[in-house]
């Protein structure tokens, strides 16, 4: 039996209507079934979570990357390529002295430190200022340095070789050379060892900019020469300091000459002391971190 014209035109429209339904389940559901590709299933807990290609993890990269690079190229002459210091401060700190949260690390980065050797970096965006502060708090997340010396041990040689005649620590001492109280602090361990066998080879800058602890030889008219480290010097005098603490007001009217002699007055330990009681002194003295333990 033939059917009607009619039963035709009905069955045909309930095909199509039946396949317009199925596309529509499918765009809705995916192709398997599941949620569309672009939309995380409720039944997957971790779909909504950020995966290590993420943009934010990807911006945090970059900018610890510029920072570093930014810090390579503007820092890294004073406090060490890796931050742990040099004639700048040792920065491989979780806790530093001048900058205790993000906002004042930034505003030493841009302005730097009055009164001090550390010079703003006023070329330097904001976006590049909060990027060298970022690569620098980082450096404080470093695993601390293991140092082979025995610090205890250290702090007998310190005494033995007389380095309290002319260094403080914890108010104890003599003050011709460097406050030593918080040095570990200040300087990583390869600046205090160099120090020790070179003294006088990477001095500190004062906060003028100029070398600290300078050594001049001066020759009076009167026949007599004085060796000692500036303390101070203007056009027409200049002020020294011996190695027996005792201050030297010159004129330089009354000089034959004056030269800058360069190196030290502190006394080059490579050969009077053997490579343990250098390790063990480094560590006693990298481990002087005054109020910041």
């Amino acid at each position: 039996m033939y059917a009607s014209k009619a039963t035709l035109k009905w069955r045909i429209r309930v095909t199509w209507i039946a396949a317009a339904a199925l596309v529509l389940w499918s765009a809705a559901h995916g192709a398997n079934g599941g949620p569309p590709a672009d939309r995380p299933s409720d039944a997957s807990p971790d779909a909504a979570e950020p995966d290590d290609t993420s943009p934010a993890k990807a911006a945090g990269t970059t900018d610890l990357s510029d920072g570093r690079h930014l810090f390579e190229t503007q820092c890294a002459r004073c406090h060490g390529m890796h931050g742990a210091g040099g004639t700048g401060a040792n920065l491989t700190r979780p806790v530093l002295r001048h900058a205790a949260n993000d906002q004042q690390l930034e505003l030493i980065v841009k302005d730097g430190i009055p009164g001090t050797a550390m010079p703003g970096n006023w070329f330097l965006n904001d976006q590049q200022i909060e990027q060298v502060a970022r690569y620098v708090r980082s450096l404080g997340h470093a695993e601390e340095e293991s140092l082979p010396g025995d610090a205890d041990r250290g702090s007998q040689v310190f005494v033995t070789q007389g380095c309290g005649k002319c260094h403080l620590v914890a108010g104890q001492g003599g003050g011709i050379g460097p406050d030593l109280s918080d040095i570990g602090s200040q300087r990583g361990s390869d600046y205090l060892r160099k120090a020790l066998m070179h003294p006088g080879t990477n001095s500190p800058k004062n906060e003028a900019g100029y070398a600290a602890y300078l050594v001049v030889v001066a020759a009076l008219d009167d026949g007599r020469v004085v060796t000692g480290m500036r303390i101070n010097e203007d056009t027409f005098t200049i002020q020294l300091r011996d190695a027996q603490n005792r201050i030297h007001s010159l004129r330089k009217d009354k000089l034959i000459g004056f030269r800058k002699a360069g190196g030290s007055m502190m006394p080059s330990y490579e050969q009077q002391l053997d490579a343990r009681d250098v390790d063990d002194l480094v560590a006693y003295l990298a481990g002087l971190r005054g109020d910041t333990q």
